[in-house]
């Protein structure tokens, strides 16, 4: 049995430009012309970075629960970060797969617990036209029928101090702690 030669590169090359259309290839390039020109893209939309006033508020107020609030365990929920890129078929595929681990539609935003066993779920809004949706309903009222506090949450830190009061959440930060708290609703 004969082996058969294993063309190199340059041989393969050469045997491409020999066989190319005039025109599609160039005789000093080692690769063809159709292949180098530039493809034509169709104009890029402008993209601005989603910095959304919620989101900033968020931030802020878990920055001030971990400063002042060293005993309470803060924990959010990334639902609201999720947004499609790419491949729509890759991306509700991994929503399927998130929703099958335990993912909730309408979750609050943020968990707080502390000792003893206290727990409250807030809701942050940005101050104009934050509305709450039909999930987030839905899971608040299932929360609050099982007896834990459910906040929605406008004012940023100001509210959650509000909330600091009327829950006795222990907190560093004495002028919130010694002001009376207001009656549960």
């Amino acid at each position: 049995m004969k082996k058969s030669k294993i063309p190199s590169l340059a041989e393969l090359q050469a045997q491409m430009r020999s066989q190319a259309p005039a025109g599609w290839v160039n005789s000093e390039s080692k690769f063809p012309l159709k292949f180098m020109e530039k493809t034509p893209r169709a104009p890029r939309k402008a993209t601005v970075k989603n910095k959304s006033e919620e989101h900033d508020m968020q931030a802020a107020v878990v920055h001030y629960l971990h400063k002042l609030c060293p005993s309470v365990l803060v924990a959010a929920s990334l639902n609201g970060e999720l947004r499609p890129t790419g491949d729509m078929g890759k991306f509700y595929g991994w929503m399927n797969k998130l929703k099958s681990r335990g993912m909730l539609t309408g979750d609050c935003d943020l968990r707080l617990t502390w000792f003893p066993s206290r727990c409250i779920f807030i809701e942050m809004k940005r101050r104009n036209g934050g509305v709450v949706s039909d999930a987030q309903d839905t899971v608040g009222d299932r929360l609050k029928a099982q007896g834990f506090p459910v906040y929605v949450l406008e004012r940023g830190v100001d509210g959650l101090k509000e909330i600091i009061r009327r829950e006795g959440i222990p907190c560093s930060d004495s002028s919130i702690r010694d002001m009376p708290s207001p009656q549960h609703e």
